[in-house]
């Protein structure tokens, strides 16, 4: 999928994200360097101009939801009460 990032300071940015499943997810985003969000179903990495980084605690959990949230078919195994 292809669209925009749009930040709550303003900026907005070309936005790719790759899935294979079952929850493995790639996105990236291009400002003036691209940033990279990486998830393989059970470990994280994200890459930006400070370097590469693992993924851990809160943030891993958010990268885990929104690689379930872009699997449209595992919206009712991760939400039950969604309607």
């Amino acid at each position: 999928m292809t669209g925009s990032m749009i930040s709550s300071e303003g900026w907005t940015a070309p936005l790719k994200v790759l899935l294979k499943s079952p929850g493995k997810l790639l996105m990236t985003f291009d400002i003036s360097w691209t940033s990279y969000q990486v998830f393989n179903g059970t470990n994280g990495w994200s890459q930006d101009n400070h370097g590469l980084h693992d993924v851990t605690g809160r943030s891993l959990a958010l990268l885990k939801r929104e690689a379930a949230l872009f699997q449209p078919a595992r919206l009712k195994e991760q939400y039950s009460g969604l309607k």
